[in-house]
């Protein structure tokens, strides 16, 4: 994957709807059966959102009028001891599991890479991996059963 960029909001409240249909636009834009990854860093309690794609992405993209794209480099190469799966209520978004591993675990999330593949029109493929570093080892969890708007959108 050649290029990325980072996502910036034009709206204080980002709804699934919003996700949703930011996903298909990007798919199309990629195309059919050409892999492409969001991916979501926690960096001092901020969260931060990058696309890498295999093509060239506008700033601003017809009717999306919530997302703002700026060309960014991002470094997604971790380096991980252990592998898990991780089982989550759909409703969940990216917060709930951050505040379920920092309270429940006392661990820290470092990022979510959430992978797409539009497969045709109506179908689109995601896989979500996160990293959580706890006692200085760095895990990788391999969520199970979501939908990626949910896990994107914050209110």
């Amino acid at each position: 994957m050649g290029f990325s960029s980072e996502v910036f909001f034009n709206k204080k409240h980002i709804t699934r709807e919003d996700w949703e249909s930011f996903i298909k636009v990007i798919s199309n834009y990629n195309g059919v059966f050409k892999k492409w990854k969001m991916i979501v860093r926690q960096e001092r309690s901020q969260i931060r959102y990058f696309v890498k794609t295999s093509c060239s992405l506008p700033a601003t993209i017809n009717h999306m009028n919530s997302f703002m794209l700026k060309s960014a480099e991002i470094k997604e190469d971790f380096v991980y001891q252990k592998r898990r799966l991780f089982f989550s209520k759909f409703e969940n978004s990216l917060l709930d599991i951050i505040n379920y591993f920092d309270i429940k675990k006392n661990s820290q999330v470092k990022a979510f890479v959430i992978s797409f593949m539009k497969i045709s029109d109506s179908k689109i493929k995601s896989k979500c991996d996160f990293y959580v570093e706890s006692n200085n080892t760095l895990i990788k969890y391999r969520l199970a059963l979501f939908l990626p708007q949910n896990i994107l959108s914050v209110d």
